[in-house]
């Protein structure tokens, strides 16, 4: 994967929570991995708030539907998952 980019992967179109995502902690500038089911513990953000992807341009980014109980993955403004 050294030498593909992240948009060149194919498509989780059925993630599970025991899957990982790619992230980059600003703190050490490094690359590091999370599991969905990690990031679903992030109780300070209100529900129903999309949490927003910086520099990807437009709705991207995740939310947690309070009325689903579903965490839903947005690709500009589109719901392309949720689980």
């Amino acid at each position: 994967m050294a030498n593909q980019k992240l948009t060149d992967l194919p498509e989780n179109t059925t993630p599970a929570v025991d899957d990982e995502l790619y992230i980059v902690d600003n703190a050490t500038s490094t690359s590091k991995r999370i599991t969905i089911a990690n990031v679903m513990t992030l109780t300070s953000v209100p529900a129903d708030t999309l949490l927003s992807f910086e520099g990807a341009g437009g709705d991207t980014g995740i939310k947690y539907n309070t009325s689903t109980g579903k965490l839903e993955v947005y690709v500009n403004g589109v719901k392309k998952a949720d689980w």
